[in-house]
């Protein structure tokens, strides 16, 4: 089949064309290979594809640790791992590449061709070729993969897509199709505040913030971006009108995008009920003359509480 890279929204389904591939592989009775680029995502997609597919034919190999690698038919990886099994596979076509040394979870034996099966290879995360320092392990599995084996690429944040289809193809010498899906993620997000007293919305409209329907701009369009050339008769109209309820500036953060009152409110309650015990506190060993907490360094009675402790207790209480 022909390369692919799928540009969508997180939430939008994109993981389903990486699966499909791999089921097209399966059901050939050819092998897969679904690279991610941290140890965590391999596990959780590991634990995933063992419920699709079985887990007798799903393995895991992350350089830490290798699980049923000879026997699966699909492999769940990090992309360095992919990267070195690539460098080994090409050299044993008669490729010059830099000499491996020993990579955990992989036997090395430079004769070897670890992807002659192999179909399909699947890249989450594919935006991370970009990222200075670790971009060029995505650039060299591109490279040095195996011309009969697929690429898909799975990113929701890749700002030259168009350019890295035509890249990918005089490289591989298979056509690519760039497939996107612009507009808003369909899953919007709610940021939420967890507080003794219950769930509040974080933001002053339940509606906003990055991800959520109305987004970065808040509500009522108050989240127009305002002009850096405001007039200082202007700018006193408005930090007066605005008084001392934010203290964040209203001209730099919409209204929408504010700590939510009710938040504040709470956070004002709360402090002031951790004073009123510091208050019973402090007056209890004034009460007591001190002699419970004793000071064998310079032999007297604490009459109070120090700086430090009543800033540790106020951190206990809180």
């Amino acid at each position: 089949g022909n390369n692919v890279i799928v540009c969508a929204p997180t939430g939008s389904g994109k993981t389903v064309c990486g699966e499909m591939a791999l089921h097209a592989a399966f059901d050939r009775d050819m092998e897969g290979i679904y690279t991610t680029p941290l140890k965590a995502l391999s596990n959780q997609k590991f634990a995933e594809l063992r419920q699709i597919f079985g887990a007798q034919h799903v393995g895991l190999s992350t350089g830490d640790i290798s699980i049923n690698r000879k026997d699966a038919k699909l492999t769940v990886m990090t992309t360095e791992v992919y990267r070195n099994i690539a460098w080994r596979s090409s050299s044993s076509i008669g490729g010059t590449i830099p000499s491996l040394e020993q990579t955990p979870g992989w036997e090395t034996n430079a004769n070897s061709n670890d992807l002659k099966k192999n179909a399909v290879v699947v890249f989450d995360e594919f935006h991370y070729m970009g990222l200075p320092g670790r971009g060029g392990v995505w650039e060299e599995c591109v490279i040095t993969s195996p011309q009969h084996t697929q690429i898909v690429g799975l990113s929701a944040t890749l700002p030259n897509a168009l350019q890295l289809a035509e890249w990918i193809e005089g490289v591989t010498g298979r056509k690519t199709i760039l497939v996107e899906a612009p507009g808003e993620r369909p899953v919007p997000l709610k940021y939420l505040f967890a507080t003794r007293e219950g769930l509040f919305p974080l933001f002053r409209n339940p509606d906003a913030g990055p991800g959520s329907p109305l987004g970065l701009l808040g509500y009522r369009g108050e989240g127009q971006p305002v002009s850096d050339k405001v007039s200082p008769s202007k700018k006193a109209k408005q930090k007066k009108k605005s008084g001392d309820e934010d203290e964040i500036d209203i001209e730099k953060m919409p209204k929408g995008l504010q700590v939510n009152p009710a938040l504040k409110r709470i956070t004002q309650q709360r402090m002031q009920r951790v004073n009123r015990m510091l208050e019973r506190q402090k007056s209890r060993i004034q009460n007591r003359g001190g002699y419970d907490d004793w000071d064998f360094y310079d032999s007297k009675p604490k009459k109070q509480m120090s700086a430090r402790e009543e800033r540790r207790e106020k951190e206990r209480l809180l």
